[in-house]
C-alpha cells in the first residue's frame, strides 16, 4: 500500500522518498501482488504511474484513477 501523509513520521509506517518511476512501481507490485491499485495525485504523476503500469503489463482493469 502506498500512503501519503503530512510528512511527519508515524510509528510503524514504512516510508520512502523515491520517485514513482517504473522500477519503484515494479518493486511494489512484485512485493505485494495487489488485486487492485488506486492512483490519485497531480496529473503528471498519475500519467507517469499509468504509463509505468502499462509498460509492466499490469492488468489495467484492476487500476482505478481517482
Amino acid at each position: 500500500m502506498l500512503r501519503f501523509s503530512s510528512g511527519e513520521e508515524e510509528p510503524g509506517i514504512k516510508t520512502t522518498h523515491r520517485r514513482f518511476d517504473t522500477e519503484f512501481i515494479k518493486e511494489v507490485i512484485d512485493n505485494s501482488n495487489p488485486d487492485r491499485v488506486y492512483v490519485c495525485g497531480p496529473n503528471e504523476m498519475v500519467k507517469s504511474v499509468r504509463s509505468s503500469l502499462e509498460e509492466l503489463n499490469f492488468d489495467m482493469s484492476k487500476t482505478f484513477f481517482l
